[in-house]
C-alpha cells in the first residue's frame, strides 16, 4: 500500500511538472510590426577605447516605448533601413552589395535615442 501511494505521488509530481511553462522568449523585433524612424547613438567599448556610431534607422514603436520607459535595458536592438553621414557630409543608405541595411546593437550600448518624423534620406535632413 505504501509503495502504491508513493507511486501515485510520483506520478502526480511528474504530471504537474509537465504543465510548467518554458521561459518566454521575445524576438529582437518582429518584421510585421509597425516601425518608426529614430536617430540613435551607440558607444561600443573595445580593448583600448570607445567607438561611437550615429545612425538613423527604423525600430518597432513597442521597443522604442519600452526603452524610453526603462522597461527594456538589456538585450538587442535591430536598426533597419539604416542611414548615415558619408565623408561628403551627405546622408545615404547603409545598404550596398555586402550590407542589407540592418545592424543589431546591444541596448546596453545605446546612449541616445530620438524619434524622427520621416526617413532622413527622403527629407534631406541637415547633419546634427
Amino acid at each position: 500500500m505504501k509503495s502504491y501511494i508513493a507511486f501515485c505521488t510520483c506520478c502526480l509530481l511528474l504530471l504537474s511538472g509537465c504543465s510548467a511553462q518554458a521561459p518566454e522568449t521575445h524576438p529582437i523585433q518582429s518584421v510585421d510590426r509597425e516601425t518608426i524612424w529614430v536617430f540613435a547613438q551607440f558607444n561600443i567599448p573595445d580593448d583600448t577605447n570607445m567607438e561611437t556610431y550615429y545612425y538613423y534607422g527604423r525600430i518597432t514603436e513597442e521597443l522604442y516605448t519600452m526603452i524610453l520607459d526603462g522597461q527594456k535595458t538589456e538585450g538587442f536592438i535591430l536598426l533597419r533601413d539604416i542611414r548615415y553621414w558619408n565623408d561628403d557630409d551627405q546622408i545615404e543608405a547603409y545598404e550596398d552589395e555586402d550590407d542589407n541595411g540592418s545592424i543589431i546593437f546591444k541596448i546596453e550600448h545605446l546612449v541616445k535615442l530620438d524619434r524622427v518624423k520621416a526617413d532622413p534620406l527622403t527629407r534631406n535632413a541637415p547633419p546634427v
